[in-house]
């Protein structure tokens, strides 16, 4: 496991730290702020799953002074992407294949994003594992 998920997997098993974290978060998204409220009364019945399922993205994006890719996030529930992010890999390869002589750049170069693939692969097994058949 890489040390930042590690690293996101602890953090979300320490509840005090999470809420100094999320206070000012959940006074403005109620999403967040019922996440944090399921979370409370979960650890306050003392509520532990031997089980666990971590669905992450991390974004990039170019720095232009070092021409190096840049982590700017890394979310930590994230099932919507996985499908559109396979789509917008398809579009930057076909505009490669139209463009990418102009452009000097190669469109084989853009590698596959089989996430929408694992994504449901591993909720999948997720759905197994908790015996929801």
């Amino acid at each position: 496991m890489p040390v930042r998920y590690l690293f996101c997997f602890q953090m979300t098993r320490n509840f005090q730290i999470n809420s100094v974290f999320s206070f000012r978060t959940k006074q403005v998204d109620d999403f967040t702020a019922r996440l944090l409220e399921i979370h409370a009364k979960m650890m306050a019945v003392n509520k532990k799953e031997d089980i666990r399922l971590g669905l992450h993205r991390s974004d990039y994006m170019l720095d232009s002074e070092t021409n190096s890719l840049l982590q700017i996030e890394l979310n930590t529930i994230s099932t919507s992407f996985p499908g559109l992010g396979s789509l917008v890999s398809e579009l930057h390869r076909t505009l490669l294949n139209q463009y990418g002589e102009v452009l000097g750049l190669d469109s084989e170069r853009i590698p596959r994003n089989w996430a929408a693939i694992q994504f449901a692969e591993a909720l999948g097994k997720a759905w197994v594992e908790y015996n929801n058949e």
